[in-house]
């Protein structure tokens, strides 16, 4: 131990064996909550984008019909339930934009052409979402007319109608310079926009006409006057001209939960599009033409010679399977199947 070289190589040797009991045995260890890994689970829901108040429910009657598991078995029968299926989509908010699950049932009927019979019925949901991107039309008296110089003139007087399918009530801005102590031609541009922003516009071509002898003048005024109240010497009286099945619809819904029989629920929808008309429920038929199951659109009125109740029934057919009762479960409006009672006859106005 005295040789001058092993105390130098022993002090070494100490030095390097604490360095390596000092870092030897500290261990890099990776546990599996310090490194975690991102998991991501998406639950892809199908969204059926539905127009407000305009709902087609076609494509959600194919979706659940088609996951029966009948046609794994019988894929060629699948085409045929489907024409003859009826839909009936309960539980629906139709004043909500929001996304919402409903419940579906998909009714089959046998091939018949006298009257429909129930095989069975497939039930299903599916989640929907109203959005209203249908601009508002505007129904103008006239395109064009003629006034005499120094002849009053309001531009309100020729708007017969402003419609939209929505809840909401519609803005509309009338836009012109009409001026008639001063002859010439003026535009006069209506503009409506609904809630959501939708627009559409519409314009009425103003001739103002230098005058003409006061005699004449008068017998004007006096026929304008004629026009002005076509419904003063009847009490009911019909539309002459194409009716906007949609705005029927539209009006029929937006009576739900109100208390009144069906006769009231109808007339009170007709006045929409310019039909005053009251009656007994065979009444409104004399309003239109019978058209087949098949060919039945929102708007359509439908009789029933029995509604259920053992009296006949009148409602408003508003598309995919579905109609708008008056006097329901307690003289209540609802919506509920168009096939009840002795079964639809649905009339075109």
């Amino acid at each position: 131990m005295n040789h001058p070289y092993i105390k130098p190589v022993f002090v070494t040797y100490l030095v390097v064996m604490s360095v390596i009991a000092l870092f030897g045995n500290n261990k890099v260890e990776v546990h599996a909550e310090e490194m975690p890994i991102e998991r991501k689970i998406v639950d892809k829901v199908k969204v059926y984008p539905m127009e407000m108040n305009l709902a087609d429910f076609e494509e959600i009657k194919k979706d659940v019909l088609q996951k029966d598991i009948k046609y794994i078995a019988h894929p060629e029968e699948f085409e045929n339930d489907l024409a003859l299926s009826e839909v009936v989509v309960t539980d629906i908010n139709y004043a909500s934009e929001e996304a919402q699950e409903v419940e579906v049932q998909v009714i089959r009927y046998t091939d018949s052409k006298n009257e429909k019979q129930v095989v069975d019925s497939v039930e299903g949901k599916a989640v929907i979402q109203f959005a209203d991107t249908t601009a508002p039309v505007i129904t103008l008296t006239d395109t064009e007319i003629e006034l005499e110089e120094g002849s009053d003139f309001d531009a309100n007087d020729y708007v017969k109608s402003v419609e939209d399918n929505s809840f909401d009530s519609v803005k509309l801005d009338i836009d012109h310079d009409v001026d008639t102590d001063e002859p010439g031609d003026y535009d006069v541009v209506y503009t409506a926009t609904d809630k959501a922003g939708n627009q559409s516009s519409e314009t009425l071509l103003v001739t103002v006409l230098e005058a003409e002898e006061e005699e004449e003048e008068v017998v004007v005024e006096e026929s304008k006057a004629v026009e002005a109240n076509p419904y003063k010497a009847e009490a009911s009286t019909t539309h002459s001209g194409p009716v906007s099945g949609s705005a029927v619809a539209s009006a029929a819904i937006a009576q739900v939960g109100i208390a009144q029989d069906c006769t009231l629920l109808v007339t009170n929808a007709l006045k929409a599009v310019g039909i005053y008309h009251h009656s007994d429920p065979a009444g409104y038929m004399s309003l239109g033409t019978i058209v087949s199951a098949a060919e039945a659109q929102p708007g359509d009125l439908i009789y029933y010679a029995d509604g259920g109740m053992g009296f006949a029934h009148i409602a408003v057919y508003i598309g995919g399977g579905q109609a708008v009762h008056g006097g329901w479960s307690g003289n209540q409006t609802v919506i509920t199947t168009a096939y009840v009672g002795s079964g639809p006859v649905f009339i075109r106005l």
